[in-house]
């Protein structure tokens, strides 16, 4: 089935309200994990709906990098004990003791949005997105790379915040189960889009928020 691997939703800095985006993958695509920005509302509100796709739990943790900050994303688990801005490792142990998989999201994504981009990082991970919809094509190349080089499965994500480009880059994966899609990324069997990318949707939705966000401090 098609499948949404990394996507935003109104909980964190995304567009789509939750039922937007259920209702979306309900049409279009056959599961979507919910990833919002260091909680789990998002995915928790979707579960209550008793969505008919594959719903897969998880999350995009800020951790801390040498440089600053990087996003990391968790998937196959409801639950964190680890907060915002803790260490890379203490969130992979904190994930892999409950089932899930660390995905090194974006690594070259440019615009304060690089990632876990050297090799002896990379390989703590269970697979890297080489295809990132808010990415420029260098950047993923770049990340192909790199996951050669780490010798990791390579995964895509449309990295969503609007829902018009919820599914754009969706993998598709032989799965039936949550536990499914894990085992499959894992072992590398997932089958990427053919397609380009763009950072120009990513930056149009954070102009679009920071007029609005302006417009309320002015009482517009």
């Amino acid at each position: 089935m098609l499948i949404e691997l990394h996507c935003h939703t109104n909980h964190s800095d995304g567009i789509p309200t939750v039922k937007q985006l259920i209702a979306k993958t309900e049409r279009e695509l056959g599961g979507v994990a919910i990833t919002d920005h260091n909680t789990f509302s998002g995915y928790q509100a979707a579960r209550k709906l008793k969505p008919k796709c594959l719903l897969i739990p998880g999350i995009e943790v800020t951790c801390r990098h040498p440089e600053g900050t990087a996003h990391v994303m968790a998937l196959g688990v409801e639950e964190l004990k680890v907060k915002a801005f803790c260490a890379l490792d203490e969130l992979i142990d904190d994930a892999r003791a409950r089932g899930g998989i660390i995905i090194n999201v974006h690594p070259f994504g440019g615009f304060s949005r690089n990632g876990f981009n050297d090799v002896r990082s990379a390989k703590k991970f269970d697979a890297i997105e080489i295809l990132n919809g808010n990415t420029l094509p260098s950047g993923n190349k770049k990340a192909a790379v790199l996951a050669r080089q780490a010798k990791k499965p390579a995964v895509a994500g449309s990295d969503a915040h609007r829902l018009q480009d919820v599914g754009k880059f969706a993998c598709l994966i032989d799965a039936k189960s949550v536990d499914d899609v894990l085992k499959s990324i894992k072992k590398g069997k997932v089958i990427l889009p053919d397609k380009q990318t763009s950072t120009l949707p990513l930056l149009t939705a954070k102009m679009k928020r920071q007029i609005k966000r302006k417009l309320r401090l002015m009482g517009g």
